[in-house]
């Protein structure tokens, strides 16, 4: 029977619970190394080099909402960064979580569904577009733009699909808006003849403006 420290004997239930313990240790001890052994065989097939570099244009809830591990209810890090798939400013990050080893795709940008029955759109490609319309900026000087901050730029075919999808609704806003332009002239003019005319001026000229 093994001995305490003051010499003498220890008592079975003592024994037992300091055997557990030893047990449970020895045992998250291994855990630890077969995690371990695994994360270093990953890393020995990993590159060297960055996957990914530069600055990047985000959505921050929805980084915030994809940056966690569903499994281990913990956050991911881009500092286990697998890969990388751009679609002009959007982005798919493949992250892997540092403890299970799970991999998780992680949109930096809000998919927009395409109308036109194509392939979804994202919104920071849609919004680059809209932009552009705005400022009467072409799609040339965003990429000069885009470049400069070392942020990846639009390809033309990426740019193009974003701009028709956005065309129709500003075209669409653009009558709406002449629209009511034309029914308030009406409403003013027919209020100012309405002041200063006679009555059959006024059934005249409203007859003309509202044919």
């Amino acid at each position: 029977m093994p001995r305490a420290k003051n010499g003498r004997f220890a008592k079975a239930q003592n024994v037992a619970k300091v055997e557990k313990l030893v047990e449970r240790t020895a045992e998250r001890k291994k855990k630890r190394s077969i995690a371990k052994a695994a994360k270093l065989l990953m890393a020995e097939d990993e590159p060297t080099m960055l996957v990914a570099v530069g600055r990047r244009v985000v959505e921050l809830d929805t980084l915030a909402k994809e940056l966690w591990c569903s499994d281990c209810n913990i956050p991911l890090s881009l500092r286990n960064l697998e890969k990388e798939q751009q679609m002009g400013l959007a982005s798919i990050m493949t992250v892997r979580c540092g403890e299970c080893l799970a991999e998780y795709a992680v949109h930096t940008s809000k998919k927009v569904p395409n109308l036109n029955g194509g392939k979804d759109l994202y919104s920071s490609n849609c919004k680059a577009a809209l932009g552009c319309i705005d400022s009467g900026m072409g799609p040339e000087i965003l990429k000069k733009f885009l470049s400069t901050l070392n942020i990846p730029v639009l390809h033309t075919h990426t740019y193009q699909r974003a701009h028709d999808f956005i065309s129709e609704f500003v075209v669409k806003a653009a009558d709406e808006s002449c629209k009511e332009a034309i029914e308030k002239e009406k409403r003013l003019a027919l209020e100012m003849l309405l002041e200063k005319g006679t009555y059959k001026d006024v059934l005249f000229n409203s007859e003309a403006l509202c044919p």
